[in-house]
């Protein structure tokens, strides 16, 4: 099959969520040798267009469009037109008319079997898709956006708050409505596929092809360094990983360094904000993107996902996982993903009670060293990117039926 997949991001480096899942199943769909895969995707800056040469290895064709950072005030026409026609108002800024261009004339000039779109936030470039184009169509939802933003809306204080309830009713109606449009929608967990049924019809036809790991390239690391430190990675300029480094800097920390003499806390990700730099201290190390993130989680004693709100699934979990270290979360920070407390990770939702189970792992012992075995097996059986690439390779072949 020829496949044309249309994404927000270069795939590579694979060094965030979204990069992580999108490279490794490009990397098997297109290494099992059953389909010829182009890519089309945003520009956002000079590394991201570095990488292309790479990302042509693995592609037929890659076409780009530059997304320029314009402020609010130059948006809101796009914005004001995007909400008059019930969509989002903020998908102004996700949307390149460059590459809309790019798409409209290579799905004009060449025959594909499908088109699949990375995220929700992208569905707009199904306008680009030529009306003679015969191919079947896919929606990837790598969250479910009503959902993601009625969490927003309960930690932002203020018009914040507001915008992101305006955002989660826009969301709740148009994301049901955009299923119609495709032939097959993909989730990345169960409970985001029940939350988008609930919504749009359980007639809806979609399949589950969850986020994971790559088991084979994640040997168990060795012991960590002394005194312990505590490890977030993320995207930090995202509003729920702004909001974790927060309250674990500012609220947990403090309560683990009463009973852990020396404990320290590295925050490791992408373009971290105002709020995240000025936590920078003694015991609080921000480091910024990173080329890799092996060594960090080496040093660290567990990693920490202190979130409050958020969707889809992290990877950062089966990676530390299957990276064999503990790993403590929220509820929330854990979702969707088939894990229970004390047998793969701990839970803690409270400041107490996520700063106690912190420690617990921290100090290891036998308890830990098994949850941290039946950790690694569970991403080995259920979230190794090899078998996950099977099922996506699975909807393809049930799509050229």
């Amino acid at each position: 099959m020829r496949i044309l997949i249309i994404s927000n991001l270069v795939p590579l480096p694979p060094n965030s969520g979204g990069r992580l899942r999108q490279y490794h199943l490009l990397h098997r769909i297109v290494a099992a040798g059953k389909h010829e895969v182009s890519y089309a995707c945003h520009l956002w800056d000079d590394d991201d267009k570095a990488a292309l040469p790479e990302l042509r290895k693995l592609c037929r064709h890659v076409i780009t469009g530059w997304v320029r950072r314009k402020p609010y005030a130059r948006r809101l026409p796009v914005m004001a037109s995007f909400l008059l026609k019930g969509r989002p108002p903020e998908l102004a800024f996700w949307r390149s008319a460059e590459l809309a261009r790019k798409i409209g004339k290579l799905l004009s000039n060449e025959e594909f079997d499908v088109v699949q779109i990375e995220e929700s936030l992208m569905a707009s470039y199904l306008d680009a898709v030529p009306a003679t184009c015969t191919a079947r169509k896919i929606l990837v939802f790598h969250n479910i956006g009503f959902d993601q933003f009625s969490k927003l809306a309960s930690i932002c204080p203020g018009s914040k708050g507001w915008w992101h309830r305006f955002g989660g009713l826009i969301y709740s109606r148009w994301e049901p409505e955009l299923t119609k449009r495709f032939d097959r929608c993909i989730t990345v967990c169960d409970r985001d596929r029940d939350l988008l049924t609930e919504r749009a019809g359980a007639d809806r036809k979609v399949a589950v092809v969850p986020n994971g790991a790559d088991i084979g390239a994640c040997r168990p690391l060795g012991d960590p360094e002394t005194p312990p430190s505590f490890l977030l990675i993320g995207d930090m300029n995202y509003e729920p990983c702004i909001d974790a480094a927060r309250r674990f800097a500012m609220e947990i920390l403090p309560r683990i360094r009463r009973r852990i003499d020396g404990a320290t806390f590295r925050i490791v990700g992408r373009e971290p904000s105002r709020a995240v730099r000025r936590l920078r201290g003694e015991s609080v190390d921000v480091t910024g993107a990173v080329k890799e993130v092996a060594p960090w989680y080496e040093k660290c004693a567990a990693c920490v996902v202190p979130l409050r709100a958020g969707g889809g699934t992290r990877l950062k979990i089966l990676e530390a996982m299957a990276l064999g270290r503990p790993v403590v979360s929220t509820s929330i920070g854990a979702e969707g993903l088939d894990v229970r407390h004390g047998e793969h990770l701990l839970i803690g939702d409270d400041d107490e009670s996520f700063a106690g189970e912190a420690v617990r792992a921290a100090r290891g012992g036998d308890e830990i060293a098994g949850m941290i075995e039946r950790a690694r097996r569970l991403v080995a059986s259920k979230y190794d990117w090899d078998g996950i690439a099977v099922r996506q390779n699975r909807i393809y072949e049930e799509m050229s039926r």
